[in-house]
């Protein structure tokens, strides 16, 4: 394993064929990690990373970062900051921190949190399931998480083990519609005010599915 470190300035820093561990400190760096299951730590600043092929791990640190995947199964971190998050080929788990995100999953079976923050989350047009992950928790963090390119056929919603289908479904008709209590249906989207579902009423913690879909039990995860 090669690693390399970045200074307090602007690096380019490029990876081996190998994995490599890189670290970018301080300063808007470029990280490239090539060949390889590389680690990268982007440091401080509004940094661009991305991870080449193999099955790569980044962690965007501090700033407003701009992350790419690329080829493999990679693992996404934006951490603090506003960040784009760019998962590419591969089946890849993207999680944004703190912050407005950014979420692309792009082809293969994707995992995307946004977490806290608002932020647009999109696992890409394909034959692949992917995941969105969305807790509403007691804490209150606020946050509107929009969910674009949902395909009801193969994709999953994961709510959280503080809510279950009854807390959605108040009126027990078996989908989601404007007879919920914490539902709201208009053409193109499907609004779920989770954290007043789970009787969490100390911040907006809002999910907006964008489409057609009418969402019924399979469609969500409670775990």
């Amino acid at each position: 394993m090669v690693v390399k470190r970045g200074t307090p300035r602007a690096d380019i820093i490029n990876g081996t064929a190998s994995a490599d561990t890189i670290y970018g400190f301080e300063g808007a760096d470029f990280l490239y990690g090539k060949g390889g299951a590389d680690k990268a730590y982007s440091g401080t600043g509004d940094d661009f990373v991305y991870g080449g092929t193999g099955n790569d791990q980044v962690f965007g640190e501090d700033g407003n970062d701009k992350i790419f995947g690329e080829a493999g199964d990679d693992r996404l971190n934006g951490d603090s900051g506003n960040d784009l998050l760019e998962g590419g080929d591969g089946n890849d788990r993207l999680s944004g921190g703190a912050d407005n995100d950014i979420l692309k999953g792009g082809k293969g079976a994707d995992d995307l949190a946004g977490n806290a923050g608002n932020d647009s989350l999109d696992g890409g047009v394909d034959t692949s399931s992917d995941v969105y992950n969305f807790f509403a928790n007691p804490a209150g963090t606020a946050g509107i998480d929009v969910v674009n390119n949902y395909d009801d056929a193969r994709d999953y919603i994961n709510l959280g083990p503080n809510l279950s289908w009854g807390d959605l479904d108040t009126n027990g008709n078996g989908f989601l519609d404007n007879g919920d209590w914490y539902v709201s249906v208009e053409t193109g989207r499907t609004t779920i005010y989770a954290g007043n579902a789970a009787g969490f009423f100390t911040g907006d913690q809002v999910l907006i599915v964008r489409g057609d879909a009418v969402l019924n039990e399979v469609d969500f995860l409670f775990g």
